[in-house]
């Protein structure tokens, strides 16, 4: 709200003394003896310097009456905005967007219970199927990242030894020992997870045919990775002798030679007495990498075969529902939060205004005060005028002076009282103290509206979730 600002102008008084001179028409009149001593008519002189007197104050009251009349419009619209129950309307808008949240959440949750409940019905026909009483056993996030982490770990690592081991066994070199090493390896780690996640868990199925058949095959691949392991240190430990018979020699390398060694080497079993420490490193690190990728792969999901894939299936609905109704929650939370920090920034913007609202109120009264300041300065100016006529008439006369000239001028009383003047405006005017308690009305009143308001939005709020809970509750998810 912006400050009143007005000034009032000074009586043109020399513009009055030369349209009315005092002193020539006060000794004009004197020397004729009017006014005369019975009068009680003020002289023409005075009557118009008096009335150019009260003219002037009526062009300030016009001048200032539009200034005036805005800053009564702008007092009156705060008040009757601070009067106003700005909170009236937070509940119900309150109320409005909880429908419409809950229209949206009963429909969702709807349908996810339902999917849960097929995924659940799922489940239990799969127990009753399988002859399972136990829940299946999921793995958190960390631990498959733990599994693949050991699949990588065990890959690398293989790949890196196997490579320095068979680079001097290889006629390729290091090139050479690099792909047959990734390719030891793969099996060894990659295929046996591979199998312990897929055949080696159906060693558990409740069909002895499929678990017989599970067993036969798992054994079958245990034998495959022992026979390659121990085939690829016997392959290693003939090569090498021969690369270093090679070079110390210098006798030609046959490739046959080594050919004649891989093929060989098939049958490890006749060349196990051969081994060397770097022959049997290479198996031992072989099958028991592929042990471990094995295993891994066994309990890297339920041990019984599917039960881990429809749990999961079950459990994703269960959570996606339970998530439902803890957003839902979250969501009136933060609702009612977001209602609350209205009305408190409603409160903020009350509080604001009342304060506006003084000021407002306060500049108008100093406005008033300063009026009654100028109409005592515009009366000086005319008492100098009417003085200085009487005080010249009193010189040439002959005959006594009118008995008014004793009196003092003054303005009419009514010109003093800037209420009467501005009577349209009276009611804006307050003094200090009224200001002050209508003031005080004005916060009591907003900080009641703010507390009703408050309060009714905690209502709401505990009945929301009442309501809330009271929905949820049919809706059994174990």
């Amino acid at each position: 709200m912006a400050k009143i600002e007005l000034t009032w102008d000074h009586l043109p008084r020399q513009a009055i003394e030369r349209k009315y001179p005092p002193r020539s028409k006060g000794q004009d009149d004197g020397r004729r003896d009017l006014p005369s001593s019975n009068s009680t008519i003020m002289s023409d002189c005075e009557r118009e310097s008096i009335s150019a007197g009260e003219d002037h104050i009526k062009d300030q009251i016009q001048k200032a009456r539009p200034v005036l009349n805005n800053s009564e419009n702008k007092i009156d619209t705060t008040k009757t905005k601070i009067e106003t129950n700005s909170f009236h309307d937070l509940p119900i808008d309150l109320k409005t967007s909880y429908s419409g949240e809950m229209s949206k959440f009963k429909q969702n949750l709807e349908q996810d219970y339902e999917d849960w409940k097929n995924a659940n019905r799922d489940l239990e026909s799969f127990k009753d199927e399988h002859h399972i009483s136990r829940e299946p056993i999921l793995k958190t996030s960390s631990q498959i990242l733990q599994s693949l982490a050991v699949i990588f770990v065990l890959l690398a690592f293989e790949i890196f030894a196997n490579t320095n081991f068979l680079k001097t066994a290889l006629f390729g070199g290091k090139a050479q020992a690099t792909v047959v090493s990734a390719s030891i390896a793969i099996i060894n780690v990659v295929v046996s997870f591979l199998v312990g996640s897929i055949l080696m868990r159906n060693i558990n199925h409740y069909k002895k045919s499929v678990s017989n058949m599970a067993y036969f095959f798992t054994g079958v691949y245990i034998a495959f990775y022992i026979w390659i392991n121990f085939s690829l240190g016997v392959y290693r430990t003939r090569s090498e002798d021969e690369m270093l018979k090679f070079s110390l020699t210098g006798e030609n390398l046959d490739p046959q030679k080594l050919l004649e060694f891989g093929r060989e080497s098939m049958q490890p079993w006749l060349y196990i007495s051969d081994l060397n420490l770097v022959g049997w490193a290479l198996v031992i690190i072989g099958i028991t990498f592929a042990s471990i990728g094995l295993y891994d792969g066994y309990q890297f999901d339920d041990k019984y075969p599917g039960y881990g894939k429809i749990g999961k299936k079950e459990n994703a609905k269960r959570k996606t529902a339970l998530q439902r109704i803890a957003a839902h929650k979250s969501k009136i939370v933060n609702l009612f939060n977001d209602f609350n920090n209205k009305a408190k920034s409603i409160h903020k913007i009350d509080m604001e205004n009342i304060e506006l609202w003084a000021t407002e109120v306060n500049t108008f009264q100093l406005y008033f005060i300063s009026y009654q300041d100028a109409v005592m300065e515009w009366e000086s100016d005319i008492k100098h005028i009417v003085d200085e006529y009487r005080d010249n008439n009193l010189k040439y006369r002959q005959t006594s002076a009118p008995s008014y000239f004793e009196k003092p001028f003054k303005f009419n009383e009514k010109f003093y009282n800037a209420s009467e003047m501005f009577s349209s405006m009276k009611n804006v005017f307050m003094n200090d103290q009224d200001r002050n308690n209508l003031k005080n009305e004005m916060i009591t009143l907003v900080q009641n509206h703010y507390n009703s308001c408050s309060d009714k939005l905690d209502q709401l709020k505990s009945d929301i979730e009442s309501n809330t809970e009271d929905f949820i509750k049919p809706y059994r998810i174990i």
